[in-house]
């Protein structure tokens, strides 16, 4: 049906002639177009421009991980390769709506590269692929040697995949209108403002359990509903929110473990003032120094249980004591 070939040939060759006449008697094939790295446009020789049915750029916008997930549908106001092989089957087939051209289009990556039918170019010319695997297809022609063109994807890393393989997978999403749709902004926004001050909301007063629970539920739910939502070509942030939920966790528990450590100290504070010159003196033992606790609010941690446990010993010193006072006192007043 469609012959589409991601070569760039901007250089003139002898063969060109040749190669012209045979594009003209084909009648659909699309050529790639491309720019440099200086911004100059890497064009098609006129002999196979003006043949083409149509050209495309090439250009692969990569993130800063490496992997490919959006294409330009028009850059510089030439479509991409595979909006233009979509444009060409239009033409002279079914009629195909695309998307709008000025967004990005999010690729929605259907496997692994192996998956894709395969032949060599070698054995196509030379007459051992029978000619009836490409009767009713769109074919694209490029280069698949391991570090040429090379292209990362999520499902095809070590090694990677080629350009070629990208340019299938927009004419395959374009055809079967399946591209990803990603959460638009004003969304994240939301999440953002609401998710975080809400969770805190509910998870204040929870205990150290309830809130782990807690968080493991949403994160597991979150990570549940992208996975259907992918399903169904709606693209969700996964890290975004997941990361949202753990340092509002994070944040709560933080703030309740400092309220209860200053309240407990105020409480260690006042317990120390109101009861240590009423217990009972003991004996310290010189070699055993203990610190100075004459203004326990300045103390550390430590310090406020080093507290609680003399005031526990002191008290129980004490009811000794008045247990034996009490078990004298017939002795005492006989």
């Amino acid at each position: 049906k469609l012959i589409v070939i991601d070569l760039i040939w901007s250089e003139s060759s002898p063969d060109d002639a040749q190669l012209a006449q045979a594009i003209a008697n084909q009648g659909k094939v699309v050529l790639a177009r491309a720019w440099d790295i200086t911004g100059a446009p890497l064009l098609p020789v006129p002999e196979l421009e003006s043949v083409a049915i149509a050209t495309g750029h090439v250009r692969t916008p990569i993130d800063t991980d490496g992997l490919v997930r959006r294409v330009d549908l028009e850059f510089q106001g030439q479509p991409a390769l595979g909006v233009a092989a979509v444009q060409a089957y239009s033409l002279v087939f079914d009629n195909v709506s695309l998307p709008p051209t000025d967004q990005p289009f999010w690729i929605n990556w259907v496997g692994s590269a192996q998956q894709l039918q395969q032949y060599s170019f070698a054995d196509v010319v030379q007459g051992r692929v029978p000619i009836q695997a490409f009767r009713q297809k769109i074919v694209l022609i490029g280069v698949t040697a391991t570090g040429l063109d090379s292209l990362v994807t999520p499902f095809d890393r070590n090694p990677p995949a080629s350009s070629v393989y990208l340019h299938a997978n927009v004419i395959q999403n374009l055809l079967q209108k399946n591209d990803l749709h990603p959460l638009p902004v004003s969304w994240i926004w939301i999440i953002l403002l609401m998710g975080g001050p809400g969770l805190s909301w509910v998870m204040t007063g929870w205990n150290t359990r309830q809130q782990l629970i807690g968080v493991i539920g949403v994160c597991a739910g979150w990570s549940m509903v992208s996975l259907i939502m992918l399903r169904n070509n709606f693209l969700l942030p996964v890290a975004f929110p997941i990361t949202l939920v753990s340092v509002t966790a994070g944040a709560i528990t933080l703030s309740e473990r400092l309220r209860e450590n200053h309240l407990l100290q105020q409480q260690i504070a006042q317990l120390w003032q109101q009861y240590h010159q009423d217990l009972i003196a003991y004996t310290v033992d010189p070699t055993h120094p203990q610190p100075s606790l004459t203004h326990p609010q300045s103390q550390g941690g430590f310090l406020g249980v080093a507290q609680l446990a003399e005031l526990a010993e002191q008290f129980a010193r004490s009811q000794s004591t008045q247990a034996t006072i009490a078990q004298s006192l017939s002795i005492g007043l006989l």
